[in-house]
């Protein structure tokens, strides 16, 4: 007979995810260095990430902070990716006043593997992804696929960063290296500020989402009902 799951689970982090308001974000900035200037600075990168926020919310076609909400809730850790695109980048300097030039997107934190410490900006950084074949092959054409690494027409596809270089491998075959002239892995990882950092720095200690302490009481629920 079909087994039965308890929506508990679930209906405790869509309860969560409710109470924070995505629609309305605010920019605060940190404490900076002491010294003259300081606030001055701050409130330039406050209105900075105003700005930001705004033109995410007029031309990013997907609801990120949606997304890494519920990562937050449920994972206890989300991730964002950070592109420029450069065909969004006019020629005219009046036109750049104007224009947005970048891809945000949410990235599954699973997917992710920051060089240890986690201080930004990261030395590395590892994502990795399932894609399907024809869709890569379609993107680069001169690629030629290790049949081997091929499962049900998917393939894993490999990004690596860091400040110098950016490579993608796929079907465990490389597909390019170029050079990274954003100096810097364009990923931003953030923790829900439930866990605490370990004295080992073992990132699972940070990586905790809202049912992490009711594991055991909601696998006894589904015991009881199924």
């Amino acid at each position: 007979s079909p087994v039965h799951t308890p929506s508990t689970a679930p209906a405790i982090t869509d309860h969560f995810v409710d109470q924070v308001r995505t629609d309305s974000p605010s920019v605060v900035i940190g404490p900076l260095l002491r010294g003259e200037g300081g606030q001055g600075r701050r409130d330039t990168l406050e209105s900075l990430g105003r700005h930001v926020m705004n033109k995410m919310g007029e031309y990013e076609d997907e609801p990120v902070w949606d997304y890494l909400t519920f990562q937050l809730a449920l994972l206890g850790a989300g991730c964002l990716r950070v592109l420029f695109d450069s065909s969004a980048w006019p020629d005219s300097v009046e036109e750049q006043k104007r224009a947005w030039p970048f891809q945000i997107r949410a990235v599954h934190p699973l997917n992710v593997h920051v060089a240890p410490g986690h201080r930004w900006p990261y030395s590395w950084v590892v994502e990795s992804q399932r894609r399907y074949v024809e869709e890569v092959a379609e993107e680069y054409p001169d690629w030629m696929p290790d049949r081997r690494q091929v499962t049900h027409g998917e393939t894993e596809v490999i990004m690596y960063w860091d400040k110098h270089v950016h490579a993608l491998f796929a079907g465990g075959m490389p597909v390019y290296e170029r050079p990274n002239l954003l100096g810097i892995p364009p990923y931003i990882w953030v923790y829900s500020g439930i866990g605490h950092k370990a004295s080992n720095g073992d990132p699972s200690a940070q990586a905790v989402g809202i049912l992490a302490h009711a594991v055991s009481e909601l696998k006894a629920e589904i015991r009881l009902r199924t």
